[in-house]
């Protein structure tokens, strides 16, 4: 284990405590402490993997301590930046609300929506203006008067709306917020493989302490003071933490193990809401969302499947049995794919006749798109030859995701024989 992982500073990932009381030196309480932001106490900040991975809940394991987190590491950036306190503020109340569009399972039921619409959907696009309305309705008094002074509530409620899409009101904010030193990222991405680190994932990278990593950032992207040796050792950490990033999404986010899994999970819900329009999405938690599958017989079954300790009973790829016809439907399937309601009846189009040819029930038949980072990787430096701005100015070798993603379809049938 190196210098950044010592076991004392893998702590970081349970301090609830020093989170909290760095925010209440700017913040009220009762700003805290609002329903929207309460609510990811019940949100899994792994999804669908901490039941795959049989990780035990605890604070840690929230989207609640991970948001905390962001707001504590976004403070550091603010005072090693020097912003003045009404930039402070926004930055926190950003930070606070930047995941309050997830729903149930995090990211693990988002292409319950993409595979609707045809195009991506996740727990940002979800978040509508009336969302930072609605917060500051009956906070809005609480915030210190240096930011009442200077913002009506509605100006306020549009510059975090406007944050919240990445339109930022100042560049000292931007900067902070800025993908891949952003404290969402270097949060998120360790305190992930912190919570997997004895699940036997195959990394061979230990979690790093963020709080380490935003000094990182700032000395070689700010810092002009710092020696070349001092630059240098924050260039190699960040580029194993950028190792690890691209170790997790290729291991595990994307591994075959996990995408069955959605797949199961966005169909059981599909099972349950035949239209996201009927979802409360932003209102459920993990536990009533869990008790609504456990009502229905057909995603009670598939929740069974994908929480037993047998793997027999996670579905598979169809490429896996037939390959030849997998890509013939797949290329089939993408050519016929329309926005909206089309979309989704060419899915259960697609669906149905394939199960009929295998003799599955139709709900055992999942055309699961999804949409996924492309990587730089020396191997196929061929496909992605693009260099980001960061790795430009930085001089770091993260080989960052391009900026596209890409819509990917895979059928999922079950590889048991159960129907």
């Amino acid at each position: 284990m190196n210098s950044h992982t010592s076991n004392k500073e893998l702590d970081y990932f349970s301090r609830q405590d020093d989170y909290i009381s760095a925010i209440l030196s700017y913040l009220d309480r009762r700003v805290i402490d609002h329903p929207y932001i309460n609510r990811l106490k019940e949100i899994s900040f792994l999804g669908i993997l901490k039941r795959i991975y049989s990780i035990e809940s605890s604070f840690a394991a929230t989207r609640y301590s991970h948001t905390l987190s962001v707001a504590y590491l976004s403070l550091q950036y603010c005072n090693k930046l020097n912003l003045d306190e009404v930039e402070i503020i926004i930055v926190l109340l950003v930070a606070l609300l930047h995941d309050i569009g997830h729903g149930p399972f995090s990211h693990s039921i988002e292409t319950y929506l993409t595979m609707w619409q045809g195009y991506k959907v996740d727990h940002e696009n979800k978040v509508l203006p009336n969302k930072f309305e609605k917060f500051l309705k009956n906070k809005y008094e609480f915030l210190p008067s240096v930011i009442t002074n200077k913002y009506s509530q509605s100006e306020l409620a549009k510059i975090l709306y406007y944050s919240f899409k990445k339109d930022f009101s100042s560049k000292n904010i931007a900067n902070i917020f800025k993908y891949p030193t952003d404290p969402d990222n270097l949060d998120g991405i360790n305190r992930a493989y912190y919570l997997l680190r004895d699940a036997g994932t195959g990394i061979d990278i230990q979690p790093m302490n963020p709080l380490r990593l935003i000094d990182d950032a700032y000395r070689i992207m700010y810092d002009t003071t710092s020696s070349s040796t001092d630059k240098n050792q924050s260039k190699t950490s960040l580029e194993k933490f950028y190792q690890l990033e691209r170790k997790l999404f290729e291991k595990v986010f994307y591994s075959t193990t996990i995408l069955a899994a959605e797949a199961m999970l966005c169909r059981a819900i599909e099972l349950i809401y035949p239209s996201h329009k009927h979802m409360p999405y932003q209102d459920l938690t993990d536990l009533r969302l869990e008790r609504k599958i456990l009502g229905n017989p057909k995603s009670m079954l598939l929740w069974n499947w994908i929480c037993s300790e047998n793997p027999q009973y996670l579905f598979v790829p169809f490429s896996f049995i037939d390959p030849v016809k997998s890509k013939s439907l797949t290329l089939e399937y993408g050519k016929l794919q329309k926005p909206g309601n089309m979309f989704y009846k060419t899915k259960k189009n697609f669906e149905a006749k394939l199960a009929k040819e295998l003799g599955l029930d139709p709900e055992l038949v999942i055309f699961h798109s999804y949409y996924s980072y492309h990587w730089h990787l020396e191997s196929q430096a061929y496909l992605y030859n693009q260099t980001s701005l960061f790795e430009i100015e930085t001089g770091i070798n993260a080989r960052i995701p391009t900026d596209n993603r890409y819509l990917t379809t895979t059928i999922y049938v079950p590889q048991h024989n159960k129907n």
